[in-house]
């Protein structure tokens, strides 16, 4: 028996050896009839699923799970599409899934339906979704994964009740690795009643065994502008307190006694500086880029502009998985992980005499880092601070679009770790340009049939603009247009688009266009209404709950305005105007204002939002404040026929 096979039996003795009430049901295959029977969930008469069990076992090798959900309507069949990520170098083995109806039939997966597809930032996702289905019947799924790269975190809370949720930690000491920390959090329990403050343990001849145990947890409702849920999922992290990183063994259990994040960030930062790439290279690059460039400043532009404009990246982070053999022929190669990408960056300009170090960063949809508890399994993505004339800026060249200071929007977040020699540490991250503006222009005449023809321009800045730039990129302009813009005109129909080049990412972004709409109003009668407002206008609230449990998260803050001037059709004039309308609370503008002059109506609306984080005690505010947006932008201007 191999190693992985014999740990993979250990793993799963734990799990089944326990007492005779808590193995029960949980057999694969062994379906009792209570859960079949089940019509309802007692605790939610609502339910369209539940979790009836959900069992994992982990150790620094493999991880194995089993999960079993009961369907109670046709909208919950939807929970039997399962998606499991994992990077590359892991592999999914021995997966088994089944469904059994209440009529006592028994469908099995088919390996054959079983698919890999590529998902984000360097992840592959086995998809597939169980056979047979239906009202009332009972589902379950079992997988094991080999060479995981971390010890990943156990989330006890999901999409649906969860009756039972067990996880178990391994360790084997003679690979010295060790259990560092955990972490439980829970939005949704003061004190949880099944939540155990210590694990319980059991020695075994491969190590140490750690068990946890939560029953009857509510479900986490997803909510609009929420960056990252899994920050607020009851879960259980861990960290190791030695670990190799390309065969150099770094011991940090003293520093996990700390509140500091000095010594972890110093170990760090020596495994990167140790991973070198041809010297020589560097250099040539290095002079070749900066020549005849006198400032600092000039010089780290032109280095950034190199490795965003000509290095390819991958899709993969790499942050722990970066090899020298790989990073050594990134210059020749022009593609590399993110990791690999930032750190060529950082040779660069260290060859050119500028100060630069990295950092680690947690993007924002891989959630908030914990402050008190330093770890790696925190940080997914490493990015670049240089220091220039006694300014910070802070550097990402994934992406072609994003202009030097800029950060991509994932970036934004409130720390880092900084990784340098008696300076590491969590450090501020204060991006230099963060500001989003849309501005749109419409000169629009309204035909006597109720047709409209327009010219239209939009000036994009910030990362309004790069979203722009983007879709027109991958969609066309014309696809851009269509859904980005004109969705909100009925019957429109584009008649010229012209667009500022794609890749003149230092300029602001600038979109043409020329449109006709028929039937945009009825001008039959004595008396017709228009509204002005073509393209920015909000129909409904985005924010419609009466309550809400998670802080409010936009993905950058951003000033919007459209400005239109509407020429009215021969024998038509305004009979009323709307009154102006505007609101502001903390971290929200809008403002929406009408002028007529002589057969020309003028409107003028503007939204900004300054802060991207609101937290839920203002969610009441935050609402009401959209609602009047969506209140004022249902005005109408009221046009009669002269004389009337």
């Amino acid at each position: 028996m191999s190693k992985f096979k014999a740990l993979f039996c250990i793993l799963m003795l734990i799990l089944v050896s326990r007492s005779y009430a808590e193995l029960s049901g949980n057999e694969f295959g062994k379906v009792s009839p209570e859960e079949l029977g089940m019509s309802y969930l007692p605790e939610d008469s609502t339910a369209d699923a539940v979790i009836l069990f959900d069992i994992g076992a982990i150790s620094p090798e493999a991880f194995a799970q089993h999960k079993r959900v009961k369907v109670f309507t046709k909208r919950g069949t939807s929970f039997a599409n399962i998606s499991i990520p994992f990077y590359k170098i892991e592999k999914i083995e021995d997966l088994e899934g089944c469904t059994y109806t209440k009529d006592g039939k028994k469908y099995c997966l088919n390996p054959k339906e079983v698919f890999t597809k590529k998902g984000e930032e360097g992840l592959n996702v086995l998809v597939f979704a169980l056979p047979g289905v239906e009202e009332g019947c009972v589902f379950e799924y079992r997988y094991r994964k080999s060479n995981n790269i971390f010890l990943e975190p156990w989330y006890f809370q999901n999409e649906i009740f969860t009756k039972r949720s067990q996880f178990t930690l391994v360790l084997e000491g003679s690979r010295g690795y060790y259990y560092s920390h955990s972490h439980l959090y829970s939005y949704f329990f003061k004190n949880p009643r099944s939540e155990k403050t210590e694990p319980q343990t059991a020695d075994t001849t491969s190590g140490k065994v750690y068990t946890w145990v939560l029953e009857n947890v509510p479900p986490i409702k997803p909510e609009p502008y929420v960056t990252c849920i899994n920050d607020y999922r009851t879960a259980i992290y861990f960290e190791y307190s030695g670990y190799d990183f390309e065969n150099q063994f770094l011991s940090t259990h003293d520093t996990y006694a700390k509140t500091n994040w000095i010594e972890w960030g110093k170990s760090i930062d020596t495994v990167f500086k140790s991973i070198e790439c041809d010297t020589t290279k560097i250099k040539e690059k290095s002079s070749e880029l900066t020549l005849g460039l006198t400032t600092d400043s000039a010089k780290a532009e032109s280095i950034y502009n190199f490795v965003l404009k000509d290095i390819h990246w991958n899709e993969e982070r790499g942050v722990y998985r970066i090899y020298e053999k790989d990073f050594k022929k990134i210059l020749t190669s022009r593609e590399g992980t993110a990791t690999e990408i930032n750190l060529l960056l950082l040779r660069l300009m260290k060859s050119a005499g500028i100060v630069a170090d990295p950092v680690l960063i947690s993007t924002r949809n891989y959630g908030k880092i914990l402050k008190e508890k330093p770890g790696r399994i925190q940080f997914n993505h490493l990015i670049v601070r240089a220091t220039i004339d006694g300014r910070y800026w802070f550097l990402d060249a994934i992406n072609k679009y994003y202009p030097f200071g800029m950060l991509p929007e994932k970036d934004v977040v409130d720390y880092g770790l900084l990784l340098k020699v008696n300076e590491s540490g969590l450090i501020k991250i204060t991006p230099v340009n963060d500001y989003s503006l849309e501005y749109i222009t419409t000169k629009a005449r309204l035909r006597e049939d109720g047709g409209l023809a327009c010219t239209t321009t939009v000036d994009f800045h910030g990362y309004i603009g790069i979203y722009a730039r983007e879709k027109i990129e991958k969609d066309g302009k014309n696809e851009y247009v269509k859904q980005e813009l004109l969705n909100q005109v009925p019957n429109a129909l584009p008649d010229t688009i012209t667009t500022s080049p794609l890749d003149s990412i230092y300029q602001p972004f600038d979109l043409n266009v020329s449109f006709s709409a028929s039937s945009f109003a009825s001008l039959g009668g004595e008396v017709a209404y228009v509204n002005p407002t073509l393209f920015m206008a909000l129909e409904s609230n985005p924010f419609n709950s009466e309550s809400r449990q998670f802080s409010i998260d936009f993905p950058y803050t951003f000033t919007r305005i459209e400005d239109t001037e509407l020429q009215l059709p021969n024998g038509f004039m305004v009979k009323e105007l709307p009154t102006n309308a505007s609101s502001e609370i903390p971290g929200g503008k809008f403002s929406r204002t009408f002028l007529a002059e002589g057969d020309h109506i003028k409107c003028h609306r503007q939204l900004t939002i300054n802060l991207l984080t609101f937290p839920v005690a203002q969610y009441r505010m935050l609402r009401n404040f959209f609602q009047e947006v969506v209140s004022a932008d249902q005005l109408v201007i009221t046009l009669v026929k002269d004389g009337k």
